[in-house]
């Protein structure tokens, strides 16, 4: 995962916040009142970032916003 220029991953969190947030509102647009931020940033960082040392910024935007809620719902699923 991206970790240039973040002291920790809260930081980098807090930096991409405004993508998590846009994507948590389109999902509850869909009827999906019940996915948080800390929901969208666990499911990424899990299935897509886990490997990946040469993410940007970019790349982690672009993820956030191409996420299906199907991807989403199986992960949370998986998480019981």
């Amino acid at each position: 995962m991206v970790t240039e220029n973040f002291r920790s991953a809260e930081e980098l969190y807090n930096h991409i916040y405004p993508a998590l947030h846009s994507k948590c509102e389109e999902f509850h647009a869909k009827r999906l009142s019940f996915v948080t931020e800390k929901m969208i940033w666990k499911c990424l960082k899990e299935l897509k970032w886990k490997e990946d040392n040469q993410l940007t910024i970019a790349d982690m935007v672009s993820d956030i916003f191409n996420l299906e809620a199907e991807t989403l719902l199986t992960f949370l699923n998986n998480k019981k």
